[in-house]
């Protein structure tokens, strides 16, 4: 059984100042499908791709593939040493910062929940996101948290596993909702130099 955690517990495990849930990789892995690097590492490729796909090379670009409009290049993708690619999504602005109307997703993924977004602006330059969404608030759409990531101005954004996954570790404090325990985490450390 692979090691799971709560956000919270993992960041302060690797000295993390801010953490956010990634990807349901265990469920993508456990029924064979997907495609995962972690830390410049290919974890598994499967042929089957059902979710969009969001990749973070080595130089610190961070693009996504949305698998309706986009074909996969698998080479061309690899050439260009990718240090993570997770597998959920959806990819939630089209290329050109714009956000998306459709997204090809069931509708339980699509109607408000609680959300984790990683945003992208320029190489170095990334925002984090945690929409709460149970009890009292409803959370956000896809399309709603489409438009959200238009108006900040991202690049690109990506929709991480949501609902009771969603979580962020930041400055002492957990939002979101973070009542289920993720496989791994995207963590932000103090500068070493």
């Amino acid at each position: 059984r692979a090691q799971t955690g709560k956000v919270k517990d993992m960041c302060l495990a690797n000295n993390g100042i801010l953490a956010v849930n990634t990807d349901y990789f265990l469920n993508a892995y456990a029924n064979k499908h997907g495609w995962f690097y972690r830390n410049g590492i290919e974890i598994q490729r499967y042929n089957k791709l059902t979710s969009d796909l969001c990749i973070l090379y080595a130089d610190g670009v961070m693009e996504t593939v949305d698998i309706s409009t986009q074909t996969v290049d698998y080479d061309g993708i690899v050439a260009r040493n990718p240090q993570q690619i997770w597998y959920f999504g959806p990819a939630l602005l089209a290329a050109d910062g714009a956000a998306k109307a459709k997204f090809t997703m069931s509708k339980s993924v699509f109607d408000p929940n609680p959300r984790t977004v990683i945003g992208y602006y320029e190489p170095g330059h990334y925002c984090f996101i945690a929409v709460d969404g149970r009890g009292s608030n409803r959370g956000l759409s896809l399309a709603e948290l489409s438009i959200l990531c238009s108006d900040m101005g991202m690049q690109a954004a990506y929709n991480m596993d949501g609902g009771a996954s969603s979580g962020m570790y930041f400055n002492g404090n957990s939002y979101g909702q973070n009542g289920r325990e993720t496989s791994d985490i995207v963590y932000i450390l103090e500068p070493t130099h």
